[in-house]
């Protein structure tokens, strides 16, 4: 069986580049989530008329429950999509398949229940666009949609005469066909697109020098602009800054400056996690690490690390008095220095990182610190 599927796979050309569509996987899956907000809207809204409709039209008489359990089930739905994208990002799959089974499920009921005699012309439409709509593996979008053809098939003989039966196998088999073929041609030109526009974010988000996510990305990370989840969980987060870089630019020329701060981005890219501490260039010859889980005393233990991975890179700067690049840092927190406005946070770990520096550099200062210092 998976032989045969792999052939028909092969025919057609249904095979996706596997890494492509693993990198995007992310865009993919709002991609989906868009698409399952709108068509259970417009499922919504249409049986919510159609309801409405088997009381008055006699064509859709006994149909009233059919089409309220559609409309509930795509109410559900909806609303589920209204919800923060993170809470749902790994079932999105389940969900979408579940509700365009439903929605095959629907039409193939509605057509076989309505018109015994006729022609399943709503079900072949779905079969044709379903392949078109959900961009996963071709496979999974496959068996879908085949299993459907079956229902349709077994639908349609055990309901309707021979003839018709026929036609709609027939009819459906060539929806199939043609809707898993351009399936093929249009995910791989929506995949690019994706790809593309991914690629297109992340040049804008990031330092061209650093590599690290820069300063347009801090401030849109931490206002919730386009996604809240770094807003929402922000713990707390240091200010960063190399000690007597303006002496290095002056002492080994601009080129090595710019190697320096390649080699320190490179080093700050290997510890940033997603999900726990990321680091950011602030500007200049800053960054800005923003933890999502460390307290006061956890970012303290960061910011102490982080110093000793610069001292480890031993880039040689004999104008300090270790003789290698050092970093100083100033740190704060959201509890124990009672502010959740990333502005004031910011403020606060500049305000400890200005103290850093004038007791020589090399060394990490916490907010708190500069307040007994007063």
């Amino acid at each position: 069986m998976k032989k045969l599927l792999n052939m028909i796979i092969d025919f057609f050309e249904l095979r996706i580049d596997k890494s492509m569509f693993d990198i995007n996987r992310e865009e993919l899956q709002k991609a989906n989530m868009l698409l399952l907000k709108q068509i259970s809207a417009i499922g919504g809204s249409v049986t919510l008329i159609m309801c409405g409709l088997s009381f008055v039209v006699p064509h859709f008489y006994g149909l009233s429950m059919e089409f309220l359990l559609f409309f509930a089930a795509s109410l559900i739905m909806f609303g589920l999509t209204c919800l923060e994208y993170q809470t749902l990002n790994g079932y999105i799959y389940p969900m979408i398949y579940f509700y365009m089974g439903l929605a095959l499920t629907f039409c193939i009921l509605l057509d076989t229940y309505l018109d015994p005699g006729g022609q399943a012309v709503i079900s072949v439409i779905v079969l044709a666009l379903t392949p078109m709509f959900i961009l996963d593996k071709q496979t999974h979008v496959l068996a879908l949609t085949a299993l459907a053809w079956a229902a349709l098939c077994i639908a349609s003989t055990a309901l309707k005469d021979f003839s018709y039966a026929g036609l709609d196998i027939l009819n459906a088999t060539i929806a199939v066909a043609l809707g898993a073929s351009l399936n093929t041609r249009i995910f791989k030109s929506r995949l690019s697109n994706l790809n593309n526009t991914r690629l297109l974010a992340l040049q804008v988000e990031a330092d061209a020098l650093t590599g690290l996510p820069n300063y347009k990305k801090l401030m849109d990370d931490l206002s919730g602009e386009h996604d809240s989840r770094i807003a929402k969980s922000l713990c707390s987060l240091a200010v960063i800054d190399i000690d007597w870089f303006m002496e290095y630019n002056s002492k080994y020329g601009r080129e090595m400056g710019d190697k320096c701060l390649k080699k320190i981005g490179n080093c700050m890219r290997r510890i940033s996690d997603p999900s726990e501490l990321i680091i950011y260039r602030y500007g200049g010859t800053s960054l800005v690490a923003v933890s999502l889980f460390h307290d006061y005393e956890g970012i303290r233990r960061v910011c102490r690390g982080i110093s000793s991975l610069i001292r480890d890179l031993e880039i040689e700067h004999r104008g300090t008095p270790q003789g290698i690049i050092t970093v100083s840092c100033g740190y704060t927190d959201v509890v124990e220095c009672g502010c959740d406005e990333y502005k004031k946070l910011i403020d606060m770990a500049q305000t400890a990182l200005k103290q850093a520096k004038k007791e020589g550099g090399n060394t990490s200062i916490g907010y708190l610190q500069t307040l007994t210092a007063i």
